[in-house]
């Protein structure tokens, strides 16, 4: 018995250390790519560093624009928080990333009793190429931050919901009241980093719905109900708490109750209303042809006061980006995925940006303008509508699918994601302010070079995740089902289960959504949107590898 203690003692400290050694392996690599600076990027990356600048400054998000409420906070506090720091961002946003990666591993091994299989799982995830690429890892931007929040998500509603620690379901509310607040908080930051966040939703109720079968397999009745219910009360309310305190600083700052303006009734409303009149001729990816603006003019006052914009300077520059971004050697409209810029663009040259309740009364103005003339037939138009999502085409259908299954196959084959450093530009004023910002490094022309060896290590540790990726989700997923066939009965429940399908439930929500974006609104097959879902795709095999090993120690 002594020395099988001895032994484990010995596996464990191992363990700890190839832990470690692989971790700042990661940070080490993670630390010899400097940032890429888009010092003009007014929409993204600039936004970003400015609205962290006025945080500091104690002014908020800054005067009110366009931009303002254009995009989520939460980015913007963490380049707050780790300029209070004084390190630099990469570092500690690959840090962060790194602790979560730890701590998802750490949750598999537990629920799966296999440390071995957490390790792995962690080691895969350590060596995520995606972040050493110049166009995601490189830039200042959100994705790097959504990708940990998403993760961390997942980690926390397995650690709550799968993660038994006491045999009373009251007693076991008690033990994780902790983790249940943090998984609410959690959802809060990841609600306010991007629009689309519902993305999540549909793994995290796999992780809640299987727990709640499980809770009433094992004692149904009322008494349960009532014990249960600060399990979903909890995280809940802790998400309220986080979202309800931007909205509501956002209310006494800005005068609107809000944390983005995209998700807001008033734009969506007004985006609907124009997007419902009907085009002569439908072309994709076009929201507001000629014909249907001149139909809005005819009727809609507030329309008119757009006519300058729409058929001026404004629109154009649009279009050429359109044409740039897409790749089409002509773009007579605004595209679909630029358009929503074009039209705050719009509002704003007619002064109706100055104050937040001015474009939220403006645009419930245009809205119920177009809204009102086409009900009374005025001017031909589809259903009503409170979406930025367009009307919808028969070929859509298969359009996405055709898309998802593109996506698909750059995710799965991780295309795209070879180490690179591009360099920084844009005005050196701005290059200069993202390196006060961001604590640096900002690359250079001279950063080009490949050569180092981190910089290669990181090219062959790519390379080979891109290679085997393919090949080890095929073979977990006919493990997976071997796993299901063989002990049905056991398997549905199982936290290997549980867990392999939360993440594949995370990796086919974002496809979809992302062929569906491809199909109808804007080119979204690139390694900067399908960023988040990485993490939970590389940790799939192993998740089923560790399944496997847990059962064959028990068996």
């Amino acid at each position: 018995m002594k020395g099988a203690q001895m032994f484990r003692d010995r596996a464990t400290t191992i363990n700890s250390l190839a832990v470690a050694a692989i971790f700042l392996a990661s940070l080490a690599i993670r630390a010899s790519f400097p940032i890429t600076a888009y010092g003009d990027a007014i929409h993204d990356d600039r936004l970003f560093v400015e609205m962290s600048s006025t945080l500091g400054n104690f002014h908020w998000l800054g005067n009110y624009s366009e931009f303002t409420l254009a995009k989520g906070a939460a980015y913007s506090f963490f380049l707050l928080l780790n300029r209070i720091t004084g390190l630099p961002l990469k570092v500690t946003e690959h840090f962060a990333y790194l602790c979560v990666a730890l701590f998802f591993a750490l949750t598999v091994a537990n629920l799966l009793r296999s440390r071995a299989g957490g390790t792995i799982c962690f080691a895969v995830l350590a060596m995520n190429p995606v972040v050493w690429n110049a166009s995601m890892g490189g830039r200042v931007v959100r994705e790097g931050f959504y990708m940990t929040l998403a993760l961390l998500l997942i980690a926390l509603a397995l650690r709550a919901y799968v993660l038994r620690r006491a045999p009373v379901l009251h007693d076991d509310y008690l033990a994780k009241k902790r983790t249940l607040v943090a998984f609410g908080l959690a959802g809060g930051v990841f609600w306010l980093t991007r629009e689309e966040g519902l993305w999540i939703v549909p793994s995290i109720a796999v992780v809640v719905g299987t727990w709640i079968l499980r809770t009433w397999l094992e004692s149904p009745g009322r008494q349960t109900l009532r014990a249960g219910v600060p399990f979903l009360a909890v995280p809940l309310l802790a998400f309220g708490a986080v979202v309800g305190t931007i909205d509501t600083i956002n209310y006494f700052v800005y005068g609107v109750f809000r944390n983005n303006d995209f998700r807001s009734g008033d734009f969506q409303g007004a985006y609907g209303a124009l997007s419902r009149i009907r085009h002569d001729n439908w072309q994709r990816f076009v929201v507001f042809p000629s014909d249907a603006r001149e139909r809005a003019y005819s009727v809609s006052a507030a329309a008119r006061e757009l006519k300058p914009f729409f058929e001026g300077e404004g629109a154009l520059g649009w279009r050429r980006i359109s044409c740039e971004q897409t790749g089409r050697s002509e773009c007579p409209e605004v595209l679909s995925g630029w358009f929503m810029w074009a039209l705050r663009g719009a509002v704003t040259q007619t002064g109706h940006y100055r104050s937040a309740p001015e474009s939220q009364a403006f645009y419930r103005r245009l809205a119920a303008e177009i809204d009102a003339a086409c009900d009374s037939g005025q001017i031909p138009c589809g259903p009503a509508r409170e979406t930025m999502i367009p009307p919808w085409q028969p070929s859509y259908a298969s359009d996405t699918a055709t898309a998802s299954w593109s996506i698909f196959s750059t995710l799965v084959h991780l295309k795209g994601a070879d180490p690179a450093i591009f360099a920084s530009t844009g005005d050196p004023g701005n290059i200069n302010f993202f390196r006060r910002v961001t604590h640096g490094p900002i690359a250079t022309e001279t950063d080009l070079d490949p050569k180092g060896i981190r910089r290669q290590a990181a090219k062959a540790i790519a390379k080979l995740q891109q290679q085997i990726t393919p090949f080890a989700v095929l073979l977990a997923l006919i493990a997976w089902a071997a796993l299901l066939v063989t002990r049905l009965r056991e398997s549905w429940l199982h936290p290997g289960n549980v867990i392999a399908l939360a993440l594949a439930t995370a990796v086919a929500t974002r496809v979809v959504l992302l062929g569906l974006l491809d199909a109808t609104s804007i080119p979204s097959n690139n390694l900067l949107y399908v960023s988040p879902a990485v993490p939970m795709l590389l940790a799939f095999a192993p998740c089923v590898a560790a399944w496997l090993l847990g059962r064959r120690s028990r068996d």
